[in-house]
């Protein structure tokens, strides 16, 4: 694939990860891109095939037709045809529409992501070797990381740099969710890409013998350290829970060559115990074998250990097999010609072993190697020359299983078949990216240090080093060791040095300068800290100041409250004081009024001097009597006894409101003050966070000096 398709794989996978996380079931996450691909290629009328063709092409997938038979039971408004090829007529709904759109335009953005992905891993790499990657080594690098996210073993070019990149941005979250999202999917594209009947998870029906390489035993003793270790657990964890049902569907095996490698590493560690040889450092089961072994007798205890523990797994050897037979010539897939082609396309050694163990499993599965669940036989090893044999297109066709894999394979298997899902909350070591770039790291740094230590021996046998040198060399060799769990972020560019130059003269050259850069960079450091300290005082006392200020203006603020809040009190007081009164003129004022109108009235009456003046009186009263009736008639509708009142009410409490108002007791005045008041307040508040989060501040320079 061109670096665009790889893109375009990557981005794929994500979303097909993301769509698997938020369905939590398989099949609709498949439906989802088949719908997808129907929208996005025009398709009007189609075949299962002719989807599953569109599928692959469209998203770099490699989907079993069975599986995307099963998938489109689960789309709705697809119309399935009575006629001889079935096809399938689709007729999304708008919600359906929106849906498939959706899911395009999230592939469009991954894309974009791993397009600056690529760019910041190419960028990086040409920091690293001090040159710009000719667009061959572009290309090969899209390849590399593909192969990496999807446990490849055909993709190895700049494989340390992709690891090293990696780890270097393991503290960066988002990045890491990211690549953690492809491989996710590309675990899930894997399962399905081998499991033809996609509906039957949950349960493992396949009866398998997994043979298992020297590696993978000495990784489950712990020889190879806790990651590897941890990783062969979860291997076999899956194979218990199989097995839980006593049908032993799955069966752990070893060659008889398996058994004599195990048996001469131990004879190595017996001369390297009574000091006839010495461990050499890059063979970490070694050096882990033979420390704390001072007697053969202690040797032997380890020894038995591991045979006990086989047994306890019911880890067996392979017996009763006759690969030489004539029956199974027809399944040998190895002879001159074939392994000459191996030797030149491999590059590297190869030994004779690697070949003879891929032959003896195309023997035990009689040659049949299409489907995963057909298969009976497959090596499991984390022999990086064995599995590159094994994913040569010389042993395996395009979409056969492979005759040897490796741990994350098998484990990706059962996770799959089990349908265990990413829910849980405890993790698999082997998904994980970051420990898989530590595991890459650390095989290509230790593959070094083996290259240097037989350049070692050649020199020192042929006089080219002195023993003082040598001793030294072979001393830091064994610091260079690395471990997956012992790889930090902060070492990455120097291993990347070790490996990139594995020859003496460079590493020595290399040795002396990071020496000297370890020095410069002691007294930079040392500069650093003082100059650090200083800062820090500093700071400090700046912070002392401001809150000192900080403190000295919340006094200020209180006592402006507490003066504030005394003067509404007043200003609350005299309106109380100014409106009793006023309510008690006015009843005064009322009373008087009606005892003077009623006087007046009844005066007037009683003292007039003649008849006609009554008559007069008495006309004039009528009078006024008829045109306060006509009036109250005309306007019976507005003059109520509460519309009076109201009047009156209104004209009281505009005159009192006047009164108030320039006396400055209004609601207005006491409604500002509250305001203000308020404000003060939360200016105090706002004060006292400002001293905590100061407070703080000094809390953390003091610890940090401390």
């Amino acid at each position: 694939m061109h670096r665009r398709e790889e893109i375009h794989l990557l981005s794929s996978l994500a979303v097909f990860g993301q769509t698997y996380k938020n369905n939590e079931n398989i099949i609709d996450a498949i439906a989802a891109f088949s719908e997808a691909t129907i929208v996005k290629r025009n398709l009007k009328s189609f075949t299962c095939s002719e989807l599953t063709r569109n599928i692959n092409e469209e998203f770099s997938f490699t989907l079993p037709e069975g599986v995307i038979a099963t998938s489109l039971k689960r789309i709705n408004h697809l119309e399935k045809t009575k006629e001889k090829p079935v096809s399938y007529i689709y007729t999304p709904s708008e919600e359906q529409e929106t849906s498939n759109r959706n899911l395009l335009l999230r592939i469009s953005e991954a894309e974009e992501k791993n397009s600056k992905l690529l760019l910041a891993i190419q960028e990086y790499i040409e920091l690293k070797l001090k040159r710009i990657l000719s667009n061959h080594e572009i290309e090969e690098l899209s390849h590399s990381f593909t192969s990496f996210m999807q446990d490849n073993a055909n993709g190895k070019k700049f494989s340390e740099h992709i690891s090293a990149f990696i780890i270097s941005k393991s503290e960066d979250s988002d990045f890491i969710e990211h690549i953690q999202e492809i491989k996710d999917g590309s675990i899930i594209e894997a399962g399905i890409r081998f499991n033809n009947n996609i509906s039957d998870t949950g349960a493992w029906k396949q009866k398998i013998t997994i043979i298992l390489g020297t590696e993978i035993i000495f990784h489950l003793a712990g020889y190879n350290g806790d990651v590897f270790k941890q990783i062969t657990e979860e291997f076999l964890s899956y194979i218990t829970e199989i097995n839980s049902a006593k049908q032993d569907k799955i069966k752990l095996r070893y060659f008889s060559e398996t058994l004599e490698e195990v048996n001469l590493f131990f004879s190595k560690a017996e001369d390297i115990v009574s000091g006839k040889d010495k461990a050499l450092p890059h063979l970490s089961a070694m050096v882990h074998l033979t420390n704390g072994c001072n007697d053969r007798l202690t040797l032997l205890t380890k020894k038995q250990n591991l045979a006990r523990l086989l047994q306890v797994k019911k880890i067996k050897l392979l017996e009763d097999e006759d690969f030489f037979s004539e029956a199974n010539h027809q399944y040998n897939i190895i002879n001159s010609s074939i392994s000459n082609q191996i030797q030149a396309e491999m590059r590297h050694e190869i030994k004779e072993s690697h070949l003879k163990e891929l032959n003896y499993i195309n023997i035990l599965r009689k040659g049949d190697s299409q489907r995963f669940d057909n298969i009976t036989h497959i090596l499991v090893t984390e022999n990086y020359k064995m599995l590159s044999i094994a994913w040569s297109p010389l042993l395996k066709d395009k979409g056969n299983v492979p005759l040897a894999t490796n741990l994350n394979f098998m484990i990706s298997k059962f996770w799959f078949k089990l349908n265990r899902g990413f829910g849980s909350q405890i993790k698999t070591v082997a998904f994980d990216v970051i420990t898989k770039a530590k595991i890459v790291l650390s095989s290509k740094v230790n593959e070094s240090v083996s290259k240097r230590l037989d350049e070692l021996k050649s020199d020192f046998a042929n006089g080219r080093l002195d023993k003082e040198t040598a001793t030294g060399i072979l001393a830091d060799c064994r610091s260079d060791v690395r471990r997956p769990e012992e790889i930090t972020s902060e070492e990455t560019e120097q291993i990347l040095s070790l490996i990139e130059d594995s020859s003496i003269d460079a590493y020595i050259r290399n040795k002396v300068y990071f020496e000297s850069l370890s020095t410069q960079r002691e007294v930079e450091n040392a500069n650093l800290t003082r100059k650090l300290e200083t800062e820090i005082k500093n700071k400090k006392e700046i912070t002392t100041s401001l809150i000192a200020e900080k403190k000295l203006s919340k006094k200020l603020y209180i006592e402006k409250i507490t003066t504030e809040k005394e003067k509404l009190n007043t200003i609350k007081i005299k309106r109380e004081h100014v409106e009793s009164r006023y309510v008690t003129r006015k009843k005064m004022t009322t009373t008087i009024s009606i005892v003077l109108i009623a006087a007046i009235t009844f005066s007037a009456s009683y003292y007039a001097s003649d008849e006609i003046e009554k008559i007069t009186k008495s006309t004039t009263y009528s009078a006024l009597t008829l045109l306060l009736t006509a009036f109250i008639w005309f306007t019976k509708d507005k003059l109520t006894p509460q519309a009076v009142q109201d009047w009156f009410s209104e004209k009281h409490t505009n005159y009192l409101n006047v009164k108030l108002t320039k006396l400055g007791l209004d609601k207005t005045t006491i409604k500002q003050s509250e305001d203000f008041i308020q404000s003060l307040e939360m200016e105090v508040s706002s004060i006292e966070n400002d001293i905590i989060s100061l407070e703080s501040v000094v809390k953390n320079l003091d610890d940090s000096t401390s």
